[in-house]
């Protein structure tokens, strides 16, 4: 961090876990001599004091970098969640108080904690302080900018609706360790309940009792503080065979895509746009998931897989049932999430995240 860079982006510490140290890990902004990061957490462990002094300690570190660094625009990566508002706030604050330009991009979104802000007049107050008088929000599908214009962001502001980043596909695909005939079911995210991980679990045992000739693997890739639980479960639905890996990236994490055929993710946590989604759809792998967050923006159901409204296991048992039960359904869908899947690579993410800064920073301060 430091030198004398236009844009200051905030950033968790990417040593972390998540969508978003995936997504700016990946597109690397800050290798541009006219970018740099800084973080505002740390994946150090420490007490809650510890992270409390560590927080107060950043506020002065990006106070001073904002007077004495040459920066001239401030890019926040908050999330609609109880953490992230207040820490983020400050930061907006402190940044709107030395009159630089702050763009936002909303990665999360918390609907409860929503609710909130709307209903209480301080949480509010502080919302249209802050974050309602940004210069520029970038959203991850149509109706987080319908919610936050609901919440105080004014009409006038500018929004820009944007994905995630998918790493492309490793190119050959490692061949896959199972053989031929089996269809690989992949859950590939945090180890959460309200992640969907038990309700896929019990989708997968239900579809391997209505196809007993099928040879259908599952693969959970994540870690989390359900992951016991989960192993507990997988005992219990007879599903001693389940792979968990652990939490995965790079080289292995390719892999894994690359040997799977289904993205199952019954997600009703308070998702934007899951990295993990578009990185299945660049695979190839069919998606079927819950219409949360931004996912209807990019998964047309049909054409890129299933969004279904329910949680219930057997609903998504019956779809998966469908699709392994189907190959050529499954190709056709494939080839179709490989096209679309295009728009979230690198080099496209990135030039429209440049554009977007080189726009406001020919912006006046209002």
């Amino acid at each position: 961090m430091g030198g004398r860079g236009r844009v200051l982006v905030l950033v968790p510490d990417l040593r972390l876990p998540g969508g978003v140290t995936h997504y700016y890990a990946t597109v690397d902004l800050d290798r541009h001599p006219s970018i740099d990061y800084f973080y505002v957490n740390s994946a150090d462990p420490e007490t809650a004091l510890g992270t409390v002094m560590r927080l107060v300690a950043r506020y002065g570190r990006f106070l001073w970098l904002l007077v004495f660094g040459g920066y001239r625009l401030v890019h926040v990566n908050p999330s609609l969640n109880a953490r992230s508002f207040y820490r983020d706030g400050v930061f907006i604050g402190l940044a709107r108080l030395l009159r630089r330009p702050v763009l936002i991009t909303m990665h999360g979104w918390d609907e409860e904690f929503a609710r909130e802000v709307a209903e209480r007049s301080w949480l509010r107050g502080f919302f249209r302080a802050t974050f309602a008088r940004v210069q520029g929000v970038i959203v991850l599908g149509k109706l987080f900018q319908e919610r936050l214009q609901g919440l105080g962001v004014p009409q006038s502001t500018p929004f820009w609706i944007d994905t995630t980043v998918a790493e492309p596909p490793a190119n050959p695909a490692p061949p896959s360790p199972v053989e031929e005939a089996c269809v690989q079911v992949l859950f590939m995210s945090r180890v959460l309940e309200s992640k969907g991980i038990f309700v896929a679990m019990e989708a997968v045992a239900m579809a391997r009792s209505r196809l007993p000739d099928t040879r259908i693997v599952m693969v959970v890739a994540g870690d989390g503080p359900d992951l016991e639980r989960a192993k507990d479960r997988a005992r219990q639905l007879g599903l001693e065979d389940v792979l968990f890996t652990g939490y995965v990236r790079g080289p292995e994490k390719q892999r894994v895509l690359a040997q799977s055929d289904v993205l199952l993710f019954p997600t009703w946590y308070g998702e934007g746009l899951p990295c993990v989604v578009l990185e299945a759809m660049s695979h190839g792998l069919v998606v079927i998931t819950r219409p949360v967050g931004g996912i209807p923006e990019v998964v047309q159901p049909g054409e890129h897989g299933y969004l279904l409204e329910s949680t219930r296991p057997e609903d998504f048992a019956e779809v998966l049932v469908r699709v392994i039960g189907d190959e050529a359904l499954r190709q056709r869908i494939a080839e179709a999430n490989r096209r679309a899947a295009r728009r979230f690579g690198k080099e496209a993410v990135e030039a429209r995240i440049l554009e977007i800064h080189a726009s406001l920073l020919g912006d006046p301060l209002t």
